[in-house]
């Protein structure tokens, strides 16, 4: 059984920012969700990269959930080994714990922050809070003027919805597995039917900018992939990338500074330890 260790779970897409979160370690076959509370700076992606190191250090699978506002971030982690997942529950993936101490808990990183310090700068981060969400707007405000109808297949029904591309900072941002075999629309569609009834287990492959459509398919019992080879869809994403990304990167560019401000006051060592001592208890 192989599985796609990398990918997005949020889009930047034609209907705003789009959410495939509640697919994420679902609490059947005993997974247990940690949703991570805290602001800006305070560690959230570190801890999580430090709970995947950890994990692929004892020779364990990770799945890396990658941030849309930026590729290089952690949003969420997954070991199913250790039946366990941890994901950023803040804005704009805000997420709750469905059923607490049962099948999951939360983790807060705001702990970590020097509250008197970060309450000095307050202008400061009120105004950099506000430039950052005008950008977004105006890049969604671009993405909506692509908006079409989205039909789904039924066989995305039986399928687990994961986004392979993204519309971010740096671009399209592409973590499709290689060796990605290149359909016409209707034979993908019908390849995925059929694995449906033969009942494989399937990941649907969202499409960047129509969330609720198809672009591809993975097969993680062989690891095979398969997306639709659509050129007037290819070119469409080339030229509303080329528009969006630029503020898309302004966006990114205003919450590093917002980061800036925070790290300072961050208690990093105790976020570090904290990571251990999750680790230490995994491992037993």
């Amino acid at each position: 059984m192989q599985t796609m260790t990398d990918y997005f779970l949020g889009g930047n897409t034609a209907r705003g920012f789009y959410s495939l979160y509640d697919s994420f370690c679902p609490p059947r076959g005993g997974m247990f969700l940690w949703v991570i509370k805290g602001g800006p700076g305070c560690g959230k992606s570190t801890f999580m990269k430090t709970i995947a190191a950890a994990a692929e250090e004892a020779g364990l699978v990770a799945e890396r959930v990658r941030c849309s506002g930026d590729p290089h971030s952690l949003d969420a982690v997954c070991v199913p080994a250790w039946n366990v997942g941890y994901v950023d529950g803040t804005a704009p993936h805000v997420l709750d714990v469905p059923y607490p101490a049962a099948a999951g808990a939360y983790l807060d990183l705001g702990q970590f922050y020097d509250i008197a310090a970060v309450r000095a700068k307050l202008s400061l981060i009120v105004s950099l809070n506000s430039a950052y969400r005008s950008r977004y707007r105006e890049a969604y405000a671009l993405l909506a003027a692509e908006a079409a109808p989205e039909e789904s297949e039924p066989w995305q029904q039986h399928a687990i919805p994961r986004f392979a591309r993204a519309i971010t900072c740096e671009g399209l941002y592409d973590l499709t597995p290689a060796k990605a075999e290149r359909l016409p629309a209707r034979e993908l569609a019908a390849r995925a039917e059929a694995s449906v009834l033969l009942g494989r287990r399937l990941i649907d492959l969202r499409s960047a900018l129509h969330p609720a459509r198809s672009e591809g398919f993975f097969l993680p019992d062989s690891g095979a992939c398969c997306r639709v080879g659509d050129t007037a869809a290819e070119a469409q994403l080339t030229e509303i990338c080329e528009r969006v990304c630029p503020i898309l990167a302004q966006a990114k560019a205003l919450h590093d500074e917002l980061e800036a401000l925070y790290n300072p006051h961050v208690d990093f060592a105790g976020v570090h330890a904290l990571a251990e001592e999750h680790i230490a208890r995994l491992k037993k």
